[in-house]
C-alpha cells in the first residue's frame, strides 16, 4: 500500500487521494473473495483467470497512468476485485487439483508465495516504474498471458464426490 501511495503522490495526487483508494480495494478484495470462491464450488471457471489475469494488468497499466480512467479510489477498486477474485479462485481451485489430504500445505505455500509477491512486487513496481516502465509492464504481461494460456488448456479435474481424502494410517 506504501508503494502504491508513492506512485499516486508522484503522480499528482494527495496522500488523502491515495488513502481514499484503499477502502475500496479492501471493499472489492472481501465481495470477490467471498463471490469467487463460492462460485467455483458449482462451475468450471477456467476462463476465470484469464479475465483476471487482462485485469490485472490492467489495473497495474492504471497505476502508471492513473489520470486515463478517472478517481484514485476507482483504481483501488478495480486493484481489489483483480486480487480478491484471483485469490478465492485459488483457494477453492487448490485442493480440486490436489486434492484435501495435503490442503494445509497447499494454502501455506499458496499463502507463502502471495506474501512474498505482496512484499517484492511493489517494490520492484517502485524501482522500476520511473525508467524501465515498459519492460515492467512487458514483463507481468507475458506472465500473465502465460498463466491465462495455461489455465485454459489445463484439464480441469473431476468432481470431488465424498469425504476427503482419508487421514488413516498417518500419524
Amino acid at each position: 500500500m506504501f508503494h502504491e501511495a508513492v506512485i499516486f503522490i508522484e503522480q499528482g495526487a494527495t496522500a488523502q487521494d491515495a488513502a481514499r483508494s484503499l477502502l475500496p480495494q479492501m471493499a472489492g478484495n472481501a465481495v470477490a473473495v467471498l463471490l469467487i470462491s463460492s462460485l467455483v464450488d458449482k462451475y468450471r471457471m477456467r476462463w476465470l483467470t484469464a479475465v483476471l489475469m487482462a485485469q490485472v494488468i490492467l489495473t497495474v497499466w492504471w497505476g502508471f497512468n492513473l489520470d486515463f480512467f478517472g478517481p484514485i479510489w476507482l483504481f483501488g477498486l478495480s486493484f481489489g476485485i483483480a486480487s480478491g477474485a484471483y485469490f478465492g479462485y485459488a483457494l477453492a481451485a487448490l485442493p480440486r487439483y490436489f486434492g484435501t489430504r495435503h490442503v494445509g500445505e497447499i494454502r501455506g505455500t499458496f499463502g507463502a508465495v502471495t506474501m512474498a509477491v505482496a512484499s517484492f512486487g511493489p517494490i520492484a513496481f517502485e524501482v522500476l516504474h520511473e525508467e524501465h516502465k515498459a519492460a515492467l509492464l512487458g514483463v507481468a504481461g507475458i506472465l500473465a498471458a502465460g498463466l491465462a494460456t495455461f489455465s485454459i488448456i489445463m484439464r480441469w479435474p473431476e468432481p470431488m464426490n465424498g469425504p476427503p481424502d482419508s487421514l488413516e494410517g498417518e500419524r
